[in-house]
């Protein structure tokens, strides 16, 4: 399908959108939300274990330092946007994740730990409250547009920060993956896709530079600090290798897609240099791709070698449960596909894989409970509610039909992931019959992720015509 053409609008400007800005009274509530998260963060990642003593519970101090760094980028964003209307709807979704793990995890056993679990879960309940009714009053205002365009050199300058901030995160994930994946072959891959990363950013930067424009230094250490919750994320998990190789394959497709944007936007505004400069970092960001393809049967191996019959069995289920989790995480983020799709080719194509991962979701529950297993709801509540690896930068920024585009593309490929390592798994287990499912739906999610790419220039077109 070919690439939708877009013509801007007199003098040259291009209608997007810009929220009338709250009241007073809801920007002084927001502040002391976003105060409120980094207090809270601060705690939970400097000093997890009197943390998890204070809500009587036994908690893995990892597991609490991950929703620390979740609290701390929260309050970054709330403090730091005008409109921060997406991190207070996060912080909503972080509490339903604290509710989660309040109810499900185990009691420590010690005299007043009950009543210390009660008090914590009445406390977060009251701050829920509290930041639903936040985010629908940010949500209202933020229904208001005004008439503030760019024009397409505007939009590439802005893409173009994006992106910078993007690589950043990618370093800050980058850096102790070696450490962390055990197999020498991706170690190596790693480390070289490293210092393109570093190459890639000096790339951006000098086209940034440019344009008279510089980075933003604001997004850039929010990504910087979501890539180390990615990491922190990998670590609090088990079978780090496997989770890593799958969450670095997701991200590495949403960078190629972002390139793919990039050209697309500097295509409009005649700007040669950076339709050059998008081409080379989107072929190595393919490459990059191809290497941890590659690398699956090498993690699962590592994960998997050396457990017995029951283990092994174990561990199907719990990939079943980590698949049914990306799929939750797949539909909540379709559900606001309709809003921010910008045309409706795109919703049509969203509301089609929206059914499909509904569809996929039934299909993989069914498979556990012949399994006599059931759905992780912990897993399923914090892959749902974003994490920490690439999903930070989207929830910083107003959304827009190409950052949206690209997003879903790396979700599809972090579903594809997690199904390969599955369809492993199984096989290793003799179970053909979760091997066969995985085939079946891998193919439908690639097909999906093929079919979105053709529709990039409608999301570009999209980015300039919303109203």
């Amino acid at each position: 399908m070919s690439t939708a053409t877009m013509i801007p609008t007199r003098e040259g400007r291009v209608s997007t959108n810009a929220a009338v800005p709250p009241s007073a009274t809801n920007e002084g509530s927001a502040t002391g939300v976003g105060l409120f998260s980094l207090a809270l963060g601060a705690a939970e990642i400097f000093a997890p274990c009197a943390v998890a003593r204070l809500v009587g519970l036994k908690l893995n101090p990892k597991l609490v330092q991950l929703l620390g760094a979740r609290e701390v980028a929260s309050g970054v964003g709330i403090l730091t946007q005008k409109r921060p209307t997406s991190w207070l709807w996060g912080r909503v979704a972080g509490d339903i994740m604290d509710l989660a793990v309040l109810g499900t995890a185990r009691l420590r056993e010690e005299r007043g730990a009950r009543g210390k679990l009660i008090a914590a879960s009445a406390a977060v309940i009251g701050v829920t409250l509290i930041d639903t009714t936040l985010s629908a009053r940010y949500a209202t205002k933020g229904g208001k547009k005004s008439a503030i365009g760019r024009t397409p050199r505007e939009q590439l300058v802005h893409f173009l920060s994006d992106m910078y901030s993007v690589e950043q995160q990618a370093l800050a994930q980058l850096i102790s993956a070696p450490e962390i994946v055990r197999d020498p072959q991706l170690a190596d891959d790693f480390r070289r896709h490293y210092t393109e990363t570093e190459q890639q950013a000096g790339l951006v930067e000098q086209r940034l530079k440019a344009h008279g424009a510089s980075p933003s230094a604001i997004k850039n250490a929010v990504m910087k600090f979501g890539g180390k919750g990615f990491l922190l994320f990998a670590r609090a998990m088990p079978e780090t290798s496997g989770r890593l190789v799958v969450h670095s394959y997701s991200y590495e497709a949403m960078e190629w897609a972002g390139y793919e944007m990039l050209v697309r936007f500097a295509e409009l505004a005649g700007d040669g240099g950076t339709v050059a400069t998008a081409k080379l970092i989107r072929a190595q960001e393919r490459t990059m791709m191809q290497r941890l393809e590659r690398g699956f049967d090498m993690v699962e191996r590592l994960s998997h070698a050396d457990c017995s019959p029951q283990e092994l069995s174990e561990h199907v289920c719990r990939h079943l449960a980590e698949v049914h989790a990306f799929e939750s995480q797949h539909v909540m983020l379709l559900q606001k596909g309709e809003d921010i799709a910008g045309s409706p080719i795109l919703e049509n194509i969203y509301r089609l894989q929206l059914n499909e991962s509904r569809k996929d979701a039934r299909l993989v529950e069914e498979r556990l409970q012949k399994l006599n297993s059931g759905t992780s709801k912990i897993e399923d509540t914090a892959l749902a509610a974003g994490g920490l690896n690439w999903g930070l930068f989207f929830q910083a920024q107003s959304d827009t039909p190409a950052k949206f585009a690209a997003f879903v593309y790396a979700v599809l490929h972090l579903e594809i992931g997690g199904y390969e390592m599955l369809k492993r798994t199984a096989h290793r287990n003799g179970d053909d019959t979760t091997e066969q499912l995985c085939d079946r739906i891998i193919a439908e999610k690639r097909s999906m992720a093929d079919g979105l790419t053709e529709l990039f220039g409608a999301a570009v077109h999209a980015t300039f015509n919303s109203t």
